[in-house]
């Protein structure tokens, strides 16, 4: 009987020192598991910042232009956002295909021109994280500017989602009036590719190029407009139309 006790404490401790250096293995595994990982993420990201310097060293810079100004400028990327989708990683790109480079004094001042002015032909375009790219529009096609389109230099792009179908939307202005910048409303599809959700919006945001409208029920939206002959800024309602895939004024 008592060779049977020790036999089985024996055991025990044998049993309790295996799952020990069990817990301590596997705690070994998940570390050196959660360290590759993340050495994983910061390889992709590096990759990503060297592909984005690669596409900023092929286009040009108005800095490192030489000769009379204004300057001629060709594919040269105005503005990028990174987004984050279910999808993965698209970069949203704003590209000046063809256009001048120059400042207010050289062009003279007046509605639509700025201290600094790149004037020309732009399009989006929707990039994907191992730099294909995905989908392309000619933003003049959206304005009334055409390919005369200016903006004064960089800005931020403002991310939204509007119709809430989880896919993220964008507005890209231009110059309306002295109290007004008309937009267009873009979106950025599952599959990538571009389409336009509405334009000729008005909104009292002078000098800003990208703005987040106001939010309202059901997918709404605001615009806005100054009435001069009152002194006050007047709300627009935009609802979202399903059968025409189109945002449209309210009429309430």
């Amino acid at each position: 009987m008592y060779r049977s006790e020790k036999m089985i404490k024996t055991r025990m401790r044998n049993m309790a020192l295996f799952m020990a250096v069990a817990v301590a293995l596997s705690g070994c595994g998940s570390e050196e598991t959660g360290t590759r990982e993340e050495a994983q993420t910061a390889a992709e990201k590096e990759d990503r910042e060297r592909k984005a310097d690669k596409r900023r060293q092929d286009s040009d810079e108005p800095g490192d232009i030489t000769g009379d100004s204004p300057r001629e400028l060709n594919e040269y990327r105005l503005c990028q956002k990174e987004l984050e989708t279910e999808n993965g990683i698209y970069i949203l790109e704003l590209w000046l295909d063809q256009g001048i480079y120059g400042s207010m004094e050289e062009f003279g001042a007046g509605g639509g021109i700025y201290e600094e002015n790149y004037i020309g032909k732009y399009h989006l375009a929707v990039v994907d994280e191992n730099g294909e790219v995905l989908s392309k529009r000619e933003l003049g096609q959206d304005f009334e500017e055409g390919d005369r389109m200016n903006f004064p230099g960089t800005f931020e792009i403002m991310v939204e989602d509007y119709n809430q179908d989880g896919c993220p939307d964008f507005t890209i202005g231009s110059y309306g009036s002295s109290s007004v910048n008309l937009y267009a409303l873009y979106t950025i599809l599952e599959d990538g590719k571009l389409d336009l959700l509405g334009k000729d919006i008005p909104n009292c945001s002078p000098g800003q190029f990208s703005v987040a409208f106001e939010k309202g029920e059901n997918g709404s939206f605001f615009g806005s407009m100054w009435d001069n002959a009152v002194g006050e800024r007047i709300t627009i309602g935009y609802i979202w139309n399903e059968a025409q895939k189109t945002y449209v004024e309210d009429d309430y």
